[in-house]
């Protein structure tokens, strides 16, 4: 069960208006489950859905052109494997 909601949240101290991600993942413990097998389906939810991985790059801005710079040498690579597969 994963939701994804963009909402503008405002912040009256500053007087801007940014985007927000609200993203609630949840597990539903069956009857008779060991809570440690409910937590490990946890887990295993957050890593597959990428929670933590956008919240640390929204930690710190990233310049656009340093964007452009990794996003160049990803596809470098991948250019690399593809080449090398065949």
């Amino acid at each position: 069960m994963v939701k994804n909601h963009l909402t503008r949240s405002h912040n009256p101290q500053n007087q801007s208006s940014q985007l927000a991600f609200h993203i609630g993942i949840g597990v539903k413990v069956k009857e008779k489950e060991n809570i440690d097998r409910a937590l490990r389906r946890f887990k295993r939810t957050v890593n597959r859905s990428r929670v933590l991985r956008q919240y640390r790059q929204n930690m710190a801005f990233t310049k656009p052109s340093e964007d452009r710079r990794i996003a160049k040498e990803k596809a470098a690579r991948n250019a690399r494997m593809h080449n090398r597969r065949y």
